[in-house]
């Protein structure tokens, strides 16, 4: 086999180019923040086809898996591939039809926290929910985030001093948001892949004070489950029970007096008391839509005699701080207005419901380039001193021509214009072969005279000619046995 370049006015994808969510692939089913990357290893060896990334469930392990199909042929090229931590993490995916595919999904966090109504109603684009200078994947809120209030509210964890950051999602433990809010990463699996509201609309929800005096009283919020990446759906959406810790012990849930988060360097921050976000009846995947479960609580709590025997907990240890509210009470706003409605999104991991799909870059012919390929093509070696590096034994003579078109006509003419040797792509070792070799022969089949010979190329599909000067100087002839 010989190794062939491009040929003359094809083109073929770089080595190396590749393919992802902000260029060549599409996330055609499902709602997950997976990636994948599509990376050209050999670009002669690159379809054109469109393929799609799928994924299987072990039923014993509950593992996920991906797998390739070509969409063209229907044939499963990779199948049981593990996801991949990161695209950096490793390289040992298989190549297949000149590529290379990398999955992964996203880690274990929370996408972003924003503030999606006020009292004027919808906000379009969402304000800041969070402190991005602790971490937070959020905006800080601004002036706009309340319509008639001057709070700039954020959601955080109960602050004893330390707790100022976000926390880091490659180790959700400690002292930090993350760490407290999903109890160093328990409770990843009742929180992702849902989305949840905290919303202040003007009506209460009852509450336990569990932790500090037992009592149950009403709060001027409610908590949602608002699905899975259907936040205009309300068709999945439950209603779930806030447990409170009531921290300075007066039997409101307010904001807590001279308190101050460490999320924000002066000292001005006010915090509320502590929201923990329990499903009504069992885990997250089993809970039913509609209020019935919360309804269930409440009226219970209304008479009593609650218990949470069958709550599960979600998020902890949750608050509102009022960022830059006011050192002491009055502050610039108790509450958010009514109206306000805080949304936490978290990353959603691939399912078996996802499919992303892409088209790899297959070679394009250009009639332009395969003209200005014709520069390309040449002669060697040139000149022939009596010698090709090539050449197998003492009788093999021969220069080589290179990127030729499939089809061409190279006739050979001495200085005298005779014309020495006429040369076809049926002389070609293989009809797509680019070489073509003359054999320092005429048509006699006898070894031309050392001099200078014209080479003219006529390429009838690309409607141009090329002259090459060829220098020939033969190897005297030695007699080895006489």
């Amino acid at each position: 086999v010989v190794p062939q370049p491009p040929k003359p006015g094809e083109r073929f994808a770089d080595i190396g180019t590749t393919l992802d969510l902000s260029s060549g692939v599409e996330h055609t089913a499902g709602a997950s923040d997976g990636q994948v990357q599509v990376t050209v290893i050999d670009p002669a060896a690159v379809t054109g086809h469109t393929y799609e990334v799928f994924f299987t469930e072990d039923t014993t392990t509950g593992e996920l898996f991906w797998n390739v199909r070509d969409v063209n042929t229907g044939e499963v090229k990779v199948s049981g591939q593990p996801q991949a931590v990161t695209l950096t993490e490793r390289n040992d995916q298989p190549i297949f039809d000149g590529i290379q595919v990398k999955v992964t999904g996203p880690k274990f966090d929370f996408k972003s926290f924003q503030v999606v109504a006020n009292a004027n109603g919808p906000l379009d684009p969402p304000e800041g929910g969070a402190l991005d200078f602790d971490g937070f994947p959020s905006l800080r809120p601004s002036d706009a985030q309340q319509a008639t209030g001057d709070g700039h509210w954020a959601i955080h964890t109960a602050d004893n001093g330390s707790r100022c950051f976000y926390g880091d999602p490659d180790d959700p433990t400690g002292d930090n948001f993350l760490g407290r809010t999903t109890r160093n990463g328990a409770n990843w699996p009742e929180i992702i892949p849902w989305d949840f509201e905290w919303r202040f609309v003007g009506t209460t929800s009852w509450s336990w004070d569990v932790f500090v005096s037992g009592n149950f009283y009403e709060v001027p919020f409610e908590l949602w489950n608002i699905g899975i990446n259907t936040p205009d759906d309300p068709s999945d959406d439950y209603r779930m029970v806030p447990i409170i810790l009531d921290a300075d012990e007066n039997g409101v849930f307010a904001l807590q007096d001279s308190s101050d988060h460490c999320g924000s360097s002066a000292d001005n921050d006010p915090f509320t008391d502590w929201v923990y976000w329990y499903n009504p009846t069992g885990h997250s995947s089993e809970e039913p839509p509609g209020t019935a479960g919360y309804d269930a609580a409440a009226d219970s709590m209304a008479a009593g005699t609650y218990t949470g025997f069958y709550v599960v907990e979600v998020m902890a240890r949750m608050v509102l701080v009022n960022w830059n509210g006011g050192s002491a009470p009055p502050y610039n706003q108790d509450l958010p207005e009514d109206g306000t409605i805080f949304r936490i999104v978290t990353n959603k991991p691939n399912t078996v419901e996802d499919v992303f799909s892409f088209t790899t870059p297959a070679p394009v012919f250009s009639q332009s380039a395969a003209k200005e390929d014709i520069e390309k093509i040449n002669v060697f070696p040139n000149p022939y001193y009596a010698f090709n590096p090539q050449e197998t034994s003492r009788f093999e003579r021969f220069v080589t021509f290179s990127h030729l078109p499939k089809k061409v006509t190279i006739r050979i003419f001495n200085l005298a214009g005779v014309l020495v040797r006429t040369l076809t792509e049926e002389d070609k070792a293989s009809p797509d072969d680019q070489y073509l070799r003359w054999d320092l022969k005429n048509e006699a089949d006898l070894p031309v005279a050392s001099g200078i010979y014209f080479a003219h190329i006529d390429m009838p599909e690309l409607g141009a000619t090329k002259v090459l000067k060829v220098f020939i100087i033969q190897r005297q002839e030695i007699l080895e046995f006489f």
